[in-house]
Formats: C-alpha cells, sequence, structure tokens
C-alpha cells in the first residue's frame, strides 16, 4: 500500500489558500512547501482562525472532482512508540491512502487532536504540483466520525485501544443451543442507553460506541487464559429494557448478558470482571444483576468457545422455542405479547405477499389520496410491490423516503418497470433537492437512458459535485454516449475538457480509448495527464 506519510508537522497559523488565490505562496506557505519538496504526502497545520487543516499532496489533478464529492473513511492506529495514526482512505486505492502521524508528548499536535475532538471536523486542502507551483485543487470540510473522535478521544486520556476480537469462519447454528441453556442465568450488564444517545447526540453513532466496547470486551474474553473461560461455551446476549428512575422518569437500557454452564453467579466471576472492567469505561455504566436473559428477552448475540468466537445463525424455530419457552415460565399475563413473538410476526410479514396496492387502490376510489400525503411506509411498499399505475403517486411523494434508501428504491423500480421511468426519472432533474436530483441522474443510467444524454451533458458541465454523479451514469450508458463527449473535447474550458475526457475514460471501451488516443495533445498539462492516465490503465 502506498501511504503518503507525513514526516513534517507545519504549525504556522496562515491563511489558507482560496478561489482567488489558489497558489501555495513561497512566504506564508513555505514550511509547508518545503515539507512536500522534501517529499511529505500530507501534513497538517492551524489555520488563523484556530482550525485544523489537513493538506495531501496529489500525482495528478485527475482525483480531485472525485475526492470533492467523495466520503473519506478515516481510521486510527497507535503505532509501536504510542504515536497516533489516522489514514484518510479514498475508493479503497492503495495510492490513495494518506497518513498523519501525532505526537501528544508535543504540545501543539496535543492541541491539534483536541481542536479536532471540539470541531469534530477539518479542513482538507487538496494540493497538486503544476508546472514548478504547489495548487490547491479543491478543499472540503468534512466531518469525522463520533466514533473516531472517541477512539482519540481515548488516546488522548493515555486510555487503551479498544480490542477486536477474531471471528471463527465457521457460525454455530442454533440447534447448538439447548434449553437448558436458554434457561441459565446469566450476568446482567446494564446501560444508561437515554443517557449515551443525549451525550453522543446520534442514534448510529451511539450504536457504534456501544458495540465497539462489547467486541472489546470479547477479544479480552478470548484471549483469557483462565481455565474457567476457556472450558465454557459462553453466550452473549444483548437486550433492551425501559425502567423508571426514582422520580418516575422512564429511561432505556441496553443491556448485555453472558451466560454459560462454568458461569454461576459468584461474585469475583472471572467473566464478569472482564466485562464490568470494560463497559465502566463508559460513564453511563449502571449496573451489573444476576438475571435471566430469556425473561428479559434478551436475544443471543455470538458464542465464545474454547478462544473462538463464532456468530451464531438464529431461524424462525428459535425464535419459537425462545417464545415457548418465554410463556411456560415468564409470562407476566395472557395478553402479553413477548418480544420473540413480536420478532417471528415481523418475519412472516415481510416473507408474505403485499396487498398495499389494493388498499392503494381502495384509498383512490374514496378520494382519500388527496386529503393527505402518503407515510415512508407506505411509498416504501408501493416501490416493492406495487404496480405501474403507481409509479405518479411514488414520485410525487418520493421525498417522504428516507435518504439513505434512496438508491436502493431507484434501483428497484429501474429494475421493475426499465423504460417506463425515464420521464419519471428525467422530473426529478427539476428537483430543487440534490439527493433526488442525484437519485434521478442514476436512474436514468441504470435505464441506459440515451434519449438523456443531452440533458446529462448539460448536467456534466455544471458543479464538480453533479458531474462525478453524471460521469456514473454516462458510464452505465457507455457507448451511445461518445458521439456528445467528443465536443467537449475542444470546448474552451479546461475544467470541461477534463471532464469529458473523464467521462471517456470511465467508460473505457474500445471506442472511447480510441477517441482518447486521436484527440489533439491539450494545452492543459492536468488533461494530458488525465489522458495518458486513462489510456495506461486500458492498456492503449
Amino acid at each position: 500500500m502506498n501511504q503518503r506519510n507525513n514526516k513534517f508537522k507545519i504549525y504556522t497559523f496562515t491563511v489558507p489558500p482560496n478561489q482567488e488565490e489558489p497558489y501555495l505562496n513561497s512566504l506564508g506557505h513555505c514550511d509547508i512547501i518545503n515539507a512536500f519538496k522534501k517529499g511529505a504526502k500530507a501534513c497538517f497545520n492551524i489555520n488563523w482562525l484556530g482550525e485544523i487543516d489537513f493538506y495531501f499532496l496529489l500525482f495528478s489533478e485527475e482525483s480531485i472532482e472525485n475526492l470533492l464529492g467523495a466520503q473519506e473513511h478515516c481510521d486510527m492506529k497507535l503505532s509501536k512508540n504510542g504515536c497516533l495514526d489516522l489514514k484518510f482512505s479514498y475508493y479503497g486505492n492503495k495510492d490513495m491512502v494518506y497518513s498523519l502521524n501525532f505526537n501528544v508528548a508535543k504540545p501543539m499536535e496535543f492541541y491539534i487532536l483536541s481542536r479536532l475532538i471540539e470541531n469534530k471536523q477539518v479542513n482538507i486542502y487538496f494540493i497538486y504540483s503544476f508546472e514548478g507551483e504547489y495548487v490547491c485543487g479543491g478543499y472540503k470540510v468534512s466531518s469525522l466520525s463520533q466514533t473516531l473522535l472517541y477512539n482519540v478521544e481515548r488516546y488522548l486520556k493515555r486510555e487503551r485501544q479498544l480490542l477486536l476480537p477474531k471471528f471463527h469462519k465457521n457460525s454455530i447454528n442454533d440447534d447448538n443451543i439447548t434449553e437448558r441453556q436458554l434457561l441459565q442465568k446469566a450476568w446482567g450488564f446494564y446501560l444508561d442507553y437515554t443517557a449515551i444517545l443525549k451525550r453522543i447526540g446520534n442514534v448510529e453513532e451511539s450504536e457504534e460506541v456501544v458495540s465497539r466496547h462489547i467486541l472489546d470486551a470479547v477479544a479480552r474474553i478470548q484471549n483469557s487464559k483462565c481455565s474457567e473461560i476457556v472450558n465454557d461455551f459462553i453466550i452473549v446476549w444483548i437486550g433492551r429494557k425501559v425502567v423508571l428512575e426514582l422520580d418516575d422518569v422512564p429511561i432505556e437500557c441496553y443491556s448485555i448478558y453472558l451466560s454459560g454452564d462454568l458461569i454461576n453467579g459468584v461474585e469475583h466471576d472471572s467473566v464478569k470482571k472482564i466485562m464490568q472492567d470494560v463497559l465502566k469505561e463508559i460513564p453511563e455504566f449502571r449496573q451489573t444483576l444476576w438475571v435471566s436473559p430469556l425473561k428479559e428477552e434478551g436475544v443471543p448475540l455470538l458464542a465464545i468457545s474454547g478462544g473462538k468466537a463464532c456468530r451464531l445463525n438464529l431461524d424462525d424455530k428459535f425464535y419459537c422455542v425462545c417464545n415457548v419457552l418465554f410463556q411456560k415460565n415468564y409470562l407476566p399475563h395472557e395478553k402479553y405479547v413477548s418480544f420473540y413473538n413480536k420478532i417471528l410476526k415481523h418475519k412472516r410479514s415481510a416473507g408474505s405477499e403485499s396487498n398495499v396496492y389494493s388498499l392503494v387502490k381502495k384509498r383512490k376510489e374514496k378520494g382519500e389520496i388527496s386529503k393527505r400525503e402518503l407515510t415512508s411506509n407506505e411509498i416504501t411498499n408501493l416501490v416493492k410491490w406495487g404496480t405501474e399505475e403507481d409509479i405518479p403517486i411514488i414520485i410525487s411523494n418520493i421525498e417522504q423516503l428516507e435518504e439513505s434508501s434512496l438508491d436502493e428504491y431507484i434501483y428497484v423500480l429501474s429494475k421493475r418497470y426499465k423504460k417506463k421511468m425515464e420521464p419519471w426519472f428525467i422530473s426529478l432533474l427539476h428537483n430543487s433537492s440534490n439527493n433526488l436530483w442525484e437519485a434521478g441522474i442514476i436512474g436514468l443510467g441504470l435505464i441506459e437512458s440515451t434519449s438523456s444524454i443531452p440533458l446529462l451533458i448539460v448536467e456534466l458541465k455544471k458543479s464538480v459535485k453533479k458531474a462525478t454523479v453524471v460521469c456514473d451514469a454516462l458510464q452505465m450508458i457507455g457507448e451511445p454516449a461518445l458521439p456528445y463527449l467528443i465536443p467537449m473535447l475542444k470546448d474552451r474550458l479546461a475544467k470541461v475538457r477534463f471532464r469529458a475526457v473523464k467521462a471517456l475514460g470511465t467508460i473505457g471501451s474500445d471506442k472511447a480509448m480510441i477517441i482518447l488516443k486521436e484527440m489533439d495533445t491539450d494545452k492543459s498539462i492536468v488533461v494530458e495527464r488525465a489522458r495518458g492516465s486513462f489510456l495506461r490503465k486500458w492498456g492503449k
């Protein structure tokens, strides 16, 4: 892996490059320029506003547009000398990994990491060398994940790095878990999830923090040499429960349970100590109790046997057994519906045919459609199980769908209705929402809409972010787009010619490579580098 390590720490309070002055100047940025000349590929500093800036040096400008529109992946790793490495990677490309090394023994680097935790974001400047000068080809503000910030904060507090377990390649079927093991009592560990969510502010990040600690505990149990642990079959359960505080305020607790044949509830149990040591690092840890996971409607997550962590395969039969055991031993009253029963009902309803369309049709006949918008679930069901007649309703209510799942729904629609979706996808291009605009572009690519190519070419000439999405759509459409890209190679603007080259290189067909090979030498070194890169990539 070609990691671009920073060997230089730049501590200047300079004014960063901007659109008006993109060049790094020899006076204000002399330290950064010298660092790059000496072989550094990444460095960091503090700008005059007290913000943290990362400078990444590119081999050429060909990747800048992708980088500006992409979410980088950042990992942290402790080096052998105790320093911290933050590694930013893009697209899984071995040439697009930047490693920044921090040593908290140095006050300024400690301060920079502290500011990252406080600000939760960093400015990233993409720098490339152009005719002897260092130029900023693009700039973005990147939000750092709460999980990363949490780990950095632990590092600054001199707390240990969280471990990850090694999972066995084979999973364990639920047939191997007996009724006796399901009815066993276990150590239950409770976290105030309401308080965790309030502190972190995001469900996904809160779940990630809790999960990392659970995995860390599993790794520590897995590495334990204690004979009681090595010789036991330990089941790790998870669950949720609502409890009332003294002032009758309800809070939600995240529950983790550990049961095993050799875990018997003694105060100094080895497994209990390991789990408590890990979870006490979370401020919201509440208490430990000797309880029945089945009574509290927990679900087995994984098993640890002989130092091996194994995933569990749980099927409908398993939940049926849990439901029967719960009703027989722990049912509070006859009308109570257990969590296991709810899981079974959900799985059955998800696997059965939907009658959503008939329901919507009845609402149409009664004139109820115009009275209120459909809910997100109703629209989702129409996407999956509706008919062509429901397409107008889906598109008119598409804003109700979750943004994170929008691409999935567009894919489903394109596969079900193909070219019939073309006018509807085009209509999304006029929507003020960037997410819906992007969904429309991707949809046109998925159905390989040749008639929409002129529209896509117009969009290709707009913002960097839009051009990146359009390029993906043109790649799916393929060679029919070539005649529309050729005139762009002679555009007066270098950025337009660059995007045409990029689109041709992304399509990557023989005809596209012939066009790139036979085009005139471009006066822009950036365009020429991009052209040469694609020709080398496809062996032309």
